[in-house]
C-alpha cells in the first residue's frame, strides 16, 4: 500500500517479497507510462520512501516488480 495517499512530500510503500525473488523494485510512472522514480528493494520486507516533492501534481502509479515481471500496480496521487 501507498501512504500517505495524497502525498505532498514523500509517499512510503510497505512490502514484503518471497524469499529467493531477485531484480525487486518498485516503478513510479506518469500517466504517459514515463518512469519517473524507481527504488531498488532491499531485503524480503520493508519499507521504501519516495520523495516526490519534485513531481508535478497529479496522478501516477506505482509498480511493483519482481524478477522484471509486474506483481500489483497502485495509483499515487500527488498534491
Amino acid at each position: 500500500a501507498a501512504y500517505p495517499n495524497p502525498a505532498t512530500q514523500t509517499v512510503s510503500f510497505d512490502y514484503n517479497i518471497p524469499a529467493g525473488a531477485n531484480n525487486s523494485e518498485i516503478v513510479v510512472t506518469n500517466l504517459l507510462g514515463a518512469v519517473v522514480q524507481s527504488a531498488i528493494l532491499d531485503g524480503n520486507s520493508g519499507t521504501v520512501r519516495l520523495d516526490v516533492s519534485d513531481l508535478s501534481e497529479g496522478i501516477y502509479f506505482a509498480t511493483l516488480k519482481l524478477n522484471n515481471s509486474v506483481i500489483s500496480t497502485r495509483k499515487v496521487l500527488v498534491r
